[in-house]
């Protein structure tokens, strides 16, 4: 399928940028085409959004960055079609999107942790195990061979990066039902379970602490080697997908996340860098 016109889907883009009014920016009036980007992001990598947005505009002035959040295929579909520049993505190319129209670039990866209290003596969970915790089917660590106690959820609500990329690498199309508490910011659920002999929390790797232990999954320990190398099953990696042709500042953009100083400001927001 060749690229249709680019921005043929004007009119949806310009209901992405409608929230920037409220939030006063001026640039809609004077931003010409040329330097503007409307990007789909997904909801696994929605606390990278801001990055992406200010620090690109801080190198490009006078550059509008729109990103509007939601799942990785229809942010590809979308790119596909024209109506954005980049489409970022919790996975690589399908054999369906993978052809001479389209290309991706990886930026970079990171992780998902579980984590709990030093005193517990709980090392692994698997996946299966995981989402039986998740789903509610399982709300005991006695069930997992650990001391008859419950077990308390915490992490950063259904809305956030964190569980977004919980859904889509071990839910399988099934809902969140156990009950949980929720704090705003991952360094929060680290004080909690730090409090907590009973609670399971789930981080970013930036957000990690010798506070906590964090368990391995599937007896695999979550460390560079093994987050890189995607053997660490709650690995996240980020790509940036666009055109094979794409417009110069698109390219620009790609550049900037892909070269020195953009791959620094990724490891300082806790992922790690491809270079």
């Amino acid at each position: 399928m060749g690229p249709i016109g680019r921005k043929v889907g004007l009119g949806a883009a310009m209901l992405l940028c409608i929230s920037l009014f409220t939030a006063g920016c001026g640039l809609l009036n004077t931003a010409k085409e040329d330097n503007s980007l409307l990007v789909a992001g997904t909801k696994q990598f929605s606390g990278y959004s801001g990055l992406f947005q200010a620090e690109f505009a801080k190198q490009y002035k006078n550059t509008l960055v729109v990103i509007q959040e939601g799942d990785t295929t229809p942010g590809i579909l979308a790119l596909r079609n024209g109506a954005i520049d980049v489409a970022i993505a919790s996975r690589d190319l399908n054999e369906n999107e993978d052809d001479k129209w389209t290309q991706s670039h990886l930026i970079a990866k990171d992780a998902i942790h579980l984590i709990v209290h030093p005193g517990n003596p709980a090392a692994d969970l698997t996946m299966a195990q995981l989402k039986s915790i998740l789903t509610g089917k399982v709300d005991n660590w006695k069930q997992l061979g650990g001391p008859d106690m419950p077990i308390a959820l915490v992490f950063t609500g259904l809305a956030s990066d964190t569980y977004g990329g919980l859904s889509d690498l071990v839910m399988e199309g099934e809902e969140m039902a156990a009950k949980a508490v929720t704090r705003a910011t991952g360094k929060e659920v680290v004080e909690d379970v730090a409090a907590d002999k009973q609670a399971v929390g789930f981080v970013a790797t930036k957000d990690l602490d010798v506070k906590v232990k964090a368990l391995t999954v599937n007896n695999v320990e979550a460390n560079r080697t093994t987050i890189y190398s995607g053997r660490y099953p709650l690995t996240r990696s980020i790509y940036f997908v666009v055109q094979s042709e794409p417009s110069e500042l698109t390219r620009k953009f790609v550049d900037f996340f892909l070269g020195k100083d953009g791959q620094a400001l990724l490891r300082k927001e806790g992922a790690l860098p491809i270079h």
